[in-house]
């Protein structure tokens, strides 16, 4: 099982770009699938709860029931089966590891195999920085029946860009997030100033990415978490001073070398940005109005768009692109599943909240509620959402460690290679 949890990371980390046989069967997929099936082989399903049983099964319940509500409406748009069974084989996964990474029968340390893996993505981002733009699936394209096909992204090249080891910037970025805030995180288990070098780099990977949502959301998220998780937000507040200090040195960083070392930090705000936010604020009034409670299809998209929406508005449109891009994860569920779906969607997070909040570790709660609240906000203006996010529901089995073992799991982010 060790094995196996540490091949799901290695593929959400460093092999996302890669496949099997086939481009449609991802080799992460694969992974997430092998680790799921033996653990129901040795463990049996899940449990799956609403009002009765721990938090862990009622998490799992709630989102079951979306995905099932989800995969409902999709059918009955006439959605292909084969195209809905994707979907819903997707999410299935994604949750079902929550359970399968809580399951240790013998040690495992996530946290190490994690941060060894972002090591050699940040070592890429080192090379894309000196002006090699490769990513792992450039170097090893093929080994046998094992494939990749790198979408390039044209930013690396007109902004310089990092993606570390795969071409995706938003995946990269995220994975710093969660670097950097792991150290935090056992900074406040033990604090250690000789420790914060892998800050150092989570910090440097994250400025590189040029991610604009994260970078303005870290903080945010760190301090909310304190108004959540915190045991006494008094003297908790005072730890929250290295994570302000970072956050001056990151202002003065984009407000003095982004021009020149971070382009795409320093780009003005054009029609790219602004049409998504007039996209979204449109499309919810034309759903609101026409179909608030399930929603519209993708196909109906664009006329409803168009029969809401202010001509003088700032609109990016292509007869190419199908459905309006949403970069926003509450947009899109209300755009395709109505009120329904975003009341689906609160109670999950609910229910993720209630787990974090379980954990014996204050730590370790604020470590998990920064990710979850990070991710929430970078999922405002990206495409990222939480029922297709693997590190996510992997690092939520955190939450259910014992206190000790929680307090060593943070402090093992920054010891030692």
């Amino acid at each position: 099982m060790n094995a196996l949890k540490i091949f799901v990371l290695m593929s959400v980390v460093l092999l996302s770009d890669f496949y099997f046989i086939d481009p449609s069967i991802r080799l992460q997929t694969l992974a997430m699938a092998l680790l799921i099936a033996m653990h129901m082989r040795n463990h049996g399903m899940p449990r799956f709860t609403l009002l009765t049983g721990n938090r862990l099964s009622r998490l799992m319940g709630v989102s079951a029931w979306f995905i099932a509500y989800m995969s409902f409406i999709d059918f009955i748009r006439g959605v292909s089966l084969y195209e809905v069974g994707v979907k819903l084989l997707s999410y299935v996964l994604i949750i079902f590891l929550l359970p399968a990474f809580v399951e240790r029968n013998k040690p495992f340390s996530m946290v190490i195999w994690y941060r060894r893996f972002l090591l050699i993505s940040i070592a890429f981002a080192a090379m894309q920085v000196s002006g090699l733009h490769y990513a792992l699936g450039d170097i090893v394209p093929n080994i046998g029946i094992i494939g990749s096909n790198l979408a390039r992204e044209e930013l690396i090249d007109t902004y310089g860009r990092v993606t570390g080891a795969t071409y995706n910037t938003i995946a990269f970025s995220m994975q710093m997030v969660i670097l950097i805030l792991l150290v935090y995180g056992g900074f406040l288990a033990q604090p250690r100033k000789d420790r914060i070098h892998y800050g150092i780099l989570g910090i440097l990977g994250l400025l590189l990415s040029q991610t604009r949502a994260a970078l303005i959301g870290l903080i945010p998220a760190i301090v909310i978490s304190y108004l959540i998780f915190a045991n006494s937000r008094l003297q908790s507040a005072m730890k929250l001073v290295p994570m302000l200090t970072l956050a001056l040195g990151m202002a003065w960083v984009m407000q003095n070398l982004a021009s020149d070392y971070f382009p795409y930090l320093a780009k003005e705000i054009d029609e790219s940005d602004t049409h998504r936010f007039w996209t979204n604020w449109y499309m919810t009034l034309g759903v609101l109005n026409e179909s608030p409670l399930f929603g519209i299809s993708p196909e109906q998209a664009w006329d409803v768009y168009f029969r809401h929406a202010d001509r003088n508005a700032v609109v990016q449109y292509t007869p190419e692109m199908k459905t309006p891009t949403h970069h926003n994860q509450l947009g899109y569920y209300l755009r395709y599943y109505g009120l329904i779906g975003i009341f689906f969607l609160m109670s999950v997070y609910y229910q993720v909240l209630k787990l974090i909040n379980s954990s014996t570790s204050m730590p370790m709660r604020i470590f998990l509620g920064s990710v979850i609240i990070l991710d929430f906000l970078y999922s405002m203006t990206h495409n990222n959402k939480l029922l297709v996010s693997p590190l996510l529901w992997i690092f939520l089995s955190l939450a259910l460690l014992p206190i000790e073992k929680a307090n060593r799991t943070l402090t093992s982010a920054t010891r030692g290679v």
